[in-house]
């Protein structure tokens, strides 16, 4: 029986380093000292999957999918939706004044992209958008690019939303203040702008089921609002239900992320926020997703620990970043977040 469970356990832990692109660098060196961290991470991950968490590992979810059948499949995603939906929105309501939370899809895809003034992108026609570790997920956009100024904007009006209706209601002051803006004029036209790019870009969302029965979502993040003088009531889509059927939701500290003042570390600070501590990559797979305007590798490392990991290592985020140069395996350890249970 133990080695049942031992052969079991090491076909999954292949399976997850398939999943990583990192199984052919431990094919290569199996003895490195490296994997051993990485196996005790994983071996950890297997040991908190429950039934409230069925979709943390694509290789446990894979099993399940097949121990209930194929049509039991799509029923379980309805009801594990469901249930991070209205986790989600109990969430809402217990925030403190420094915390927001937020889908894990809009960190894990580049919905909101790191663009520096005035290089806004636009796109006529539906537009594919970059996701990392949904194979079965395909995400388009259509319309003017959402940076990440307009994600801290998102952030803030979810800690004025009514779970009842997906309102948020606000004065143009409460609102700029919680987004650290003095309220001049220059700031209101930001307001209004802001609030005209997240209802008029378009989202969809295709979930690729294995009977066949695509799932699709589309929708804008904010479809109308509304405006009497100062006053402002903003509609928040449901479009959120297609964001949590892939995945669930996570905490993020405003005040940190406040304190950052470029893009980029941003992003990537939103991106732990969705993982747990320490968090595992290599300096490939990040030059794959963050790297697209560097030539190479070592030009993206060089400035990505400069421009990235710094400033996160500032703030008290990161506390320790370790590259192993065999393996080219990257161990970030940083602030664990805090989890709703």
């Amino acid at each position: 029986m133990k080695k049942d469970l031992s052969e079991s356990f090491e076909k999954k832990f292949l399976n997850y380093l398939k999943s990583k692109g990192w199984l052919e660098l431990y094919q290569k060196n199996p003895d490195n000292p490296a994997w051993k961290q990485v196996r005790h991470y994983f071996h950890k991950k297997l040991q908190e999957i429950t039934e409230k968490n069925l979709v943390n590992l694509s290789v446990d979810f894979t099993q399940k999918a097949q121990d209930y059948g194929k049509k039991a499949q799509k029923p379980q995603i309805k009801i594990v939706t469901e249930k991070r939906l209205t986790l989600f929105n109990n969430a809402v309501t217990r925030l403190s004044g420094s915390k927001s939370i937020f889908p894990n899809l809009i960190a894990h895809a580049k919905i909101f992209v790191p663009t520096k003034r005035g290089r806004r992108k636009f796109f006529r026609d539906w537009q594919d958008i970059k996701v990392i570790g949904h194979d079965n997920l395909r995400i388009q956009q259509r319309y003017e690019q959402l940076n990440q100024l307009d994600l801290t904007g998102w952030l803030v009006l979810i800690k004025f939303l009514n779970k009842k209706d997906y309102t948020c209601r606000f004065t143009k002051y409460e609102f700029l203040r919680r987004m650290h803006k003095q309220g001049t004029q220059k700031d209101y036209k930001w307001l209004r702008a802001f609030l005209d790019r997240i209802g008029g870009t378009q989202f969809c969302i295709t979930v690729r089921a294995e009977d066949g029965e695509d799932e699709r979502f589309r929708g804008s993040l904010a479809p109308w609002d509304a405006q009497k003088g100062d006053k402002f009531v903003v509609q928040l889509n449901e479009v959120l239900y297609g964001f949590f059927s892939v995945d669930d939701w996570s905490y993020i500290d405003l005040e940190q992320r406040f304190s950052l003042r470029n893009e980029w570390a941003q992003a990537f600070h939103a991106y732990l926020s969705t993982h747990r501590s320490p968090t595992f990559s290599t300096r490939q797979k990040l030059y794959e997703f963050w790297g697209e305007n560097y030539r190479s590798v070592t030009i993206f490392w060089r400035d990505f620990q400069k421009r990235v990991l710094k400033p996160l290592h500032e703030i008290g985020f990161i506390t320790k970043v370790h590259w192993d140069k065999k393996t080219d395996i990257v161990r970030f350890d940083y602030q664990k977040r805090k989890v709703l249970t």
